[in-house]
């Protein structure tokens, strides 16, 4: 009886360290990834492989992970994830998990080239007493700076991210292993954006210039807000665009905390 005691007394005082090791774990790990992907924002990268971090916590099977990769000079890719894994194995373990989460992209500003106005919508303007040069410049000055920063960077969403992980243990607290993630994915791009913005605006422009000269009233006078969009590179965003495909292929090294 006593032994019997004795050797539930032992449980008991094992059990909350054990649980606490299945409840909570803490990692951070270097890799390197083969990044790439549907759509123009993947081709702004100046390398398809980059190298950075990736950490995360795992509470009650509920893992939440994030990575920040370098692509070259001045480009990054940063992602979130929450979601669920499982892990099967001893000391070669396979996980497979799916996540959802933001993607944010970071590329070096490009200039803005600014609203340049064809020579035939210059003429009507001067027709009807609009300076199509204190155009040019109030709008430059108002979205130049604006429209640089936004060139920079994309953002977009994981709706659905899987990954699949095999590593080998070094020590009981390192791993090395390989893996790979496949996500259906939703990105605006700073360049899309920009057009977009450019697009509102110059309706916008269009609409109050009419107003107020009557630019409407001119010949060629309905065609100017076309003209110009094509000059300014403006166009409405296309949503149908949006979606698509992201994979990362690679290796890491992982520390657990």
């Amino acid at each position: 009886m006593k032994r019997t005691l004795l050797i539930l007394s032992l449980a008991a005082a094992l059990a909350p360290s054990t649980a606490a090791a299945d409840i909570i774990g803490v990692y951070v790990a270097g890799k390197g990834d083969y990044v790439h992907g549907t759509g123009d924002v993947f081709t702004n990268f100046q390398a398809d492989m980059g190298y950075g971090v990736e950490a995360g916590i795992e509470i009650l099977g509920l893992e939440i992970w994030g990575e920040a990769l370098f692509m070259g000079a001045d480009q990054y890719l940063m992602t979130a994830n929450l979601g669920f894994g499982i892990e099967l194995g001893g000391d070669i373990r396979i996980t497979a998990g799916a996540y959802t989460g933001p993607m944010f992209f970071k590329f070096a500003p490009q200039e803005a080239e600014g609203l340049q106005i064809p020579d035939d919508v210059r003429n009507i303007l001067d027709t009807a007493g609009v300076s199509a040069t204190e155009l040019e410049s109030d709008y430059n000055k108002e979205f130049a700076a604006q429209e640089k920063s936004i060139t920079g960077g994309a953002v977009g969403w994981n709706v659905l991210r899987g990954r699949l992980l095999i590593e080998k243990s070094l020590l009981p607290f390192l791993t090395i292993g390989i893996g790979g993630h496949v996500g259906y994915h939703f990105i605006l791009s700073g360049e899309a954006a920009v057009a977009g913005a450019r697009d509102e605006a110059i309706d916008a422009l269009y609409a109050k210039l009419d107003k107020q000269y009557m630019l409407s009233e001119f010949q060629g006078g309905k065609a100017i807000p076309a003209k110009l969009k094509e000059a300014a590179g403006a166009e409405p965003i296309d949503e149908d665009n949006l979606d698509g495909l992201n994979y990362n292929v690679g290796a890491f090294l992982k520390l657990k905390l």
